[in-house]
């Protein structure tokens, strides 16, 4: 009952950010968000991110990623994820960020280096943070998002995508969680994009893994 309790506190908070994120947005100006939804072997994982432009110049920009699974057997591996970070550049592609994170019930400020860059047809992103996590002991982060998205005929694109990330203590000799996820797969117009979907996480010193493979289901709004 507490991991089913824990867990409710977890998608209500989250929830709750995730309003206040879609507000944020209407307030800086329109943004593509795409929004997938993965049913896989194991578990069923939702998802979200964007990467916006705040004023017109480029010198800032907001990344917010959020993400919450649930597992079909084993409530204690439902987890839940959103991490924002908002960066300025000091010439493009290149700039320091400031953020948070909130997993685990657990609010995590950090501080970044960002590495971006983005294609002038806007169909291939790279977004790298080298991170700090703030705390009592403190944590090493490194998290990136490759997205490519080209067109292939009139009607059908292309969807590739990963998403990684690792995580280590404050002396950097301690491995304490690394995930990949991948997305591959066609998009129809700007209707919907579908394909197949693989997650990876390692945990602990001992990179024991957890895998789910699925399809996967995408809209942008």
């Amino acid at each position: 009952m507490n991991a089913i309790s824990n867990f409710k506190k977890q998608v209500i908070i989250l929830r709750m950010l995730l309003l206040l994120g879609f507000f944020q947005i209407a307030q800086i100006g329109y943004a593509q968000i795409p929004v997938a939804v993965m049913v896989g072997e194991k578990q069923m994982q939702h998802e979200f991110f964007f990467f916006k432009d705040i004023d017109k110049k480029g010198k800032f920009n907001v990344f917010t990623m959020g993400q919450f699974a649930v597992d079909y057997k084993q409530e204690a591996f439902n987890s839940s994820l959103l991490s924002t970070q908002i960066t300025y550049n000091f010439v493009p592609g290149l700039g320091i960020a400031g953020g948070v994170s909130f997993s685990n019930q657990q609010f995590r400020p950090l501080v970044a280096v960002s590495l971006a860059y983005m294609n002038p047809k806007k169909d291939f992103l790279i977004n790298l943070f080298p991170s700090l996590i703030i705390k009592d002991k403190p944590e090493y982060e490194l998290t990136g998002l490759i997205l490519y998205t080209p067109k292939i005929s009139k009607n059908f694109s292309l969807l590739a995508q990963a998403f990684v990330g690792s995580t280590y203590d404050e002396k950097i000799d301690k491995h304490l969680f690394s995930f990949h996820q991948v997305r591959l797969g066609i998009g129809y117009r700007d209707w919907f994009q579908v394909g197949l979907g693989f997650d990876q996480n390692f945990l602990g010193p001992e990179f024991d893994n957890f895998k789910n493979i699925g399809f996967f289901l995408r809209k942008e709004f």
